[in-house]
């Protein structure tokens, strides 16, 4: 099985924070050029190249090469990495983008300030049209954008680091098409957190385990285990007590038959020093039991179980769940079709649909494949949060709490 490649994801988040994305722009000038970008006193250097909707950038830092292209047209961006010969495709919107990049930061903000044109500036020798953002009376970007070649050629982010991203020595040419392919041997980049997890070797002592239903308490020791079958309308909530001066684990893991979900590693230890307590979501569709496991130590593990909302919904259904207080609400969706499954949510108070600036794309949980899964802690608000299914057929759970209580 694939393991999970620490360089992959942290090359990521680096080349994400230099993608160019530009809402509205079909197609811009073909060129090329060098790209810098400053981070406070970190300067990262590489090479641009725009043919039409499509974009390319190349970098490469610590010895790491990587590739980003993106297609408006598609809204899809694609990284790729030399070292490890892979490659993986996300959505150019995507939240985590957003958050690092100052172009696509830019047309996020117009919906939440205020764009004002400064007038015009020579940047490169290209003639740029300026404008700058404002929240609150305070400017938090700004660009230059180059007429000619309808593509902004300067952007910087205002805050407590200041980025500034450049692109210079452009040349205005045609850009063979193979750039933007994945080169030949690549393969596509699985998240290893949706990969089904690998028996373990200590599986096999399942079986003898004792079988509980919570509330119970339970003093364990290493390699003691204890299985929770899962049930409709129930979240499991376990936590360690009388935790000794040293070291401890214990995990509780979703097992669906003989195999754990994720692999062991990807499972908090929740008898860890100021963890509360563990609360598993997981639901029948996807898994069978809970299998509470001692690694190191010796504690007393503490079970509850937790009253949530369950139902399954398809296309043009909806389901209306009553919100009390402002504790948070925390969400799980899973996608029971063979094709992609799609929901949006919103808040009401009183029936009537509250005000939200939020885009539409960020109140939709879209899951593409079967068994996809999607959680989510979010704000509660107004007295009603309302979920329909547009597309295919969802399980859905969800219930508010409060997190800093067992």
């Amino acid at each position: 099985m694939k393991r999970y490649n620490t360089i992959f994801l942290k090359c990521i988040c680096l080349l994400i924070a230099v993608i160019i994305i530009m809402a509205g722009i079909a197609s811009a000038a073909d060129f090329t050029g060098k790209l810098k970008l400053k981070l406070d006193d970190e300067i990262i250097e590489g090479d641009i190249f725009v043919s039409g909707p499509k974009y390319c950038l190349v970098l490469e830092q610590d010895g790491e090469k990587g590739k980003v292209i993106v297609d408006t047209e598609k809204n899809e961006t694609m990284i790729i990495l030399f070292s490890i010969k892979e490659y993986r495709t996300i959505a150019s919107d995507d939240m985590i983008s957003l958050m690092n990049d100052p172009f696509q930061s830019y047309q996020y903000s117009l919906g939440y300030g205020d764009e004002e044109f400064k007038g015009t500036e020579m940047v490169q020798g290209y003639e740029c049209d300026v404008y700058q953002i404002a929240m609150d009376d305070t400017t938090v970007m700004a660009k230059w954008h180059a007429k000619s070649l309808d593509f902004p050629i300067k952007i910087v982010g205002y805050g407590q680091q200041e980025r500034i991203i450049e692109i210079t020595d452009i040349e205005e040419k045609a850009v063979d098409a193979s750039i933007f392919a994945v080169p030949e041997g690549f393969t596509k980049w699985v998240d290893p957190k949706s990969l089904p997890g690998e028996r373990p070797e200590w599986a096999g002592d399942i079986e003898a385990a004792p079988v509980m239903t919570p509330p119970f308490e339970k003093n364990m020791g290493p390699g003691d285990i204890v299985r929770v079958k899962i049930e409709p309308g129930k979240s499991l909530a376990v936590k360690a007590g009388g935790i000794s001066e040293t070291k401890v684990v214990a995990k509780a893991i979703p097992f669906k038959g003989s195999n754990p979900l994720k692999e062991e590693q990807w499972y908090n230890n929740f008898a860890q020093r100021g963890v509360i307590c563990q609360r598993c979501h997981e639901m029948s569709g996807e898994a069978d039991e809970f299998i509470i496991r001692v690694y190191e130590g010796n504690i007393t593990v503490v079970t509850k179980w937790m009253d949530m909302f369950e139902e399954k919904a398809s296309a043009g259904e909806e389901i209306r769940y009553p919100i009390s207080g402002h504790e948070h609400i925390t969400t799980r969706f899973i996608n029971l079709t063979e094709e992609t499954a799609e929901a949006t949510f919103a808040y009401y108070q009183n029936g009537q649909p509250m005000e939200d600036d939020t885009p539409a794309k960020y109140r939709t949980i879209t899951l593409k494949n079967p068994w996809d899964v999607d959680t989510i802690t979010r704000v509660a608000q107004g007295n009603e949060l309302v979920i329909k299914v547009t597309t295919g057929k969802m399980q859905i759970k969800l219930g508010q709490f409060n997190s800093f209580e067992f």
